[in-house]
């Protein structure tokens, strides 16, 4: 940082054969236009914080105005800003995580603060859980509609054997079914409908005889 700016500067050795000549310094402003494209690309907010004095001071970041004045408030009271671990901070009421990393070798020269609204992300985590649950409750609903819409004509069949059972054994053998499919419930109705078959040809042969 030089004047309150921040920059990114690169240095290589320039030589001629054996011959040492100097370095050459390529320098990159840090300005809000990079920081946006870092903000981009980590999905976190960006702050650059001036340490060479005796209070931390944001020189350039991707925060509003209002959360940006909020940070210069909670800099101004903190002596020390943790480097290499996560930290709470609170920003207009609001809970974030913040991760500083030193700017080059020295914590004196400058930080690069990262932060992340805590707030913001347990929101999308709660809507992502009401979703959720309210698809759930769809489900069960509509399954539960499915069941009852189905279940009486499913178990159709079934009652029609049935019947055609009890009147099997009141003698009465001219029930008749049609079957389609090789479920099997269709396989157990074939089998009845050809012992009734078989019923009514011995009926006929009786009362023949």
């Amino acid at each position: 940082i030089r004047g309150g700016r921040p920059y990114q500067i690169a240095i290589a050795p320039l030589a001629n054969h054996d011959e040492f000549l100097g370095y050459l310094l390529l320098g990159l402003k840090v300005d809000q236009s990079l920081l946006q494209q870092v903000k981009q690309v980590s999905g976190a907010e960006v702050a650059v914080l001036d340490s060479s004095g005796k209070r931390y001071v944001p020189v350039v970041s991707t925060l509003d105005a209002p959360q940006l004045d909020a940070l210069r408030t909670m800099l101004s009271t903190m002596n020390r800003v943790p480097t290499g671990q996560a930290f709470p901070l609170t920003l207009n009421g609001e809970h974030w995580l913040a991760y500083a990393d030193p700017l080059g070798s020295s914590q004196h020269v400058g930080l690069a603060l990262a932060l992340t609204s805590y707030d913001s992300a347990i929101s999308d985590f709660r809507a992502i859980l009401t979703e959720q649950l309210l698809a759930a409750v769809v489900a069960a609903l509509a399954a539960i509609g499915l069941s009852l819409w189905l279940s009486p004509r499913l178990a159709r069949p079934l009652r029609e054997l049935a019947g055609a059972a009890q009147s099997a054994a009141r003698g009465d053998y001219k029930r008749r079914f049609e079957t389609r499919g090789e479920g099997e419930i269709a396989q157990l109705t074939r089998a009845f409908d050809s012992l009734l078959s078989d019923l009514r040809e011995k009926s006929e042969i009786e009362n023949y005889m």
